[in-house]
């Protein structure tokens, strides 16, 4: 999405995140602001921390721009030496996107995304529509008498964590980062290469970050993709462009390694 809002010129990648905000990120290293690069690359120096917490009843959900700029992250290094993950800092991504799109991020998504991919069992809104929310597995987890049922989770945070799909949908987004000419609507060929193609890595030798995705060796198959895990569940997405496969797995559990 960031990707997108560039193309049509209306971010600028190297600009400094403030530029964009309605709050401020702290001038901590003088001369080095966080710039939007450093978000998709996960190079901010931000402290390394979860924030924004879930909530069990919608009405105790935080509104994703009151939480944003309640939580503002500490800066601990300056940016684009290091690749430290972080949600926060991806969560800053995407508070920009929905800023500089006037609609909020789940609506963009759904607009830029997901319509133009057909990714009609996917939603990022919380719950998700009618007919999704009834059709979302049951989550569990270890208790002191076996596996436990979960509960939905509301998230503050929301853009970090609440998507909600399938794996068809998964392999329609897939095969478009993969083979940019099934969605010329989306991207150009050369902004899919940069999601494609390590940006930054702290070692050149070894593994690093695209934009957007994590680059990863498995069984010597070089792949790009991400991972993620919230109360009851985790997912992971690994595309190998090389192959022109990739593979999703999601788990209706937070006990499975």
């Amino acid at each position: 999405s960031l990707l997108q809002l560039a193309e049509e010129g209306l971010i600028d990648l190297n600009a400094d995140v403030n530029t964009y905000l309605d709050f401020e990120i702290p001038d901590t290293y003088p001369g080095t602001p966080v710039r939007i690069k450093h978000l998709i690359t996960h190079t901010t120096g931000f402290e390394a921390v979860n924030f924004g917490g879930t909530a069990k009843i919608a009405s105790d959900q935080i509104p994703f721009d009151e939480a944003m700029k309640t939580l503002i992250p500490k800066r601990v290094s300056p940016p684009g030496v290091r690749t430290n993950y972080s949600n926060d800092g991806a969560a800053l991504g995407r508070y920009i996107v929905q800023r500089v799109s006037g609609k909020p991020y789940y609506e963009y998504l759904e607009e830029e995304i997901f319509t133009p991919l057909s990714m009609d069992r996917t939603s990022m809104r919380q719950p998700p529509p009618e007919g999704l929310f009834q059709a979302l597995a049951t989550g569990y987890t270890q208790g002191d008498e076996g596996l436990q049922k979960g509960h939905y989770n509301y998230l503050n945070i929301y853009p970090d964590g609440a998507l909600a799909t399938t794996a068809g949908d998964m392999t329609k987004f897939a095969i478009a980062v993969l083979n940019p000419e099934v969605a010329p609507e989306l991207l150009t060929p050369e902004s899919f290469k940069l999601m494609r193609e390590v940006q930054f890595a702290n070692v050149p030798q070894v593994a690093g970050m695209t934009y957007g995705f994590e680059q990863k060796i498995w069984n010597g198959r070089h792949t790009f993709g991400h991972g993620g895990d919230m109360n009851f569940y985790k997912a992971k997405l690994i595309m190998m462009p090389e192959e022109n496969v990739s593979i999703f797995i999601a788990m209706n559990s937070d006990d499975i390694g």
